[in-house]
């Protein structure tokens, strides 16, 4: 009888996960680690590497690169905290500020993202998983 209530209760646990994990991320960690490129950029133009708190941005083929601290708000939002410039032009630097991204979809492998940065207009971008 006990053995069958730990499996009922690790069967139980393994789906409350499961959906909490959906509702947290609605297009799964896929976008939370990985590599992703701008839809209609070339792959070496302008790409970015995300593990989970660090994101590092590659642009201008590679030469420059924008090291971030990301924090996730929720499952659809994270802030950017830019910490280290690389070769990058002197106005980023200058206009360094937190960043809000929001996810505003996903379909097809394509991420469709609302960037906020106070002062400024909302900016749409497009990514997607490098190589796909």
């Amino acid at each position: 009888m006990v053995v069958n209530c730990m499996k009922f209760a690790g069967i139980f646990f393994i789906l409350v996960s499961s959906f909490t994990f959906a509702k947290e991320f609605p297009c799964g960690e896929t976008f939370v680690k990985g590599e992703y490129v701008l839809v209609d950029s070339r792959d070496d133009e302008y790409y970015m590497v995300r593990k989970k708190n660090k994101q590092i941005e590659y642009f201008n083929h590679g030469k420059s690169k924008v090291v971030s601290k990301v924090k996730w708000l929720n499952g659809n939002t994270y802030l950017v905290y830019s910490i280290k410039y690389y070769n990058a032009p002197k106005s980023w630097e200058q206009n360094d500020q937190d960043i809000t991204v929001t996810i505003v979809d996903c379909e097809g492998g394509v991420f469709n993202l609302k960037v906020q940065a106070s002062g400024k207009d909302d900016v749409y971008f497009k990514y997607k998983l490098k190589g796909s």
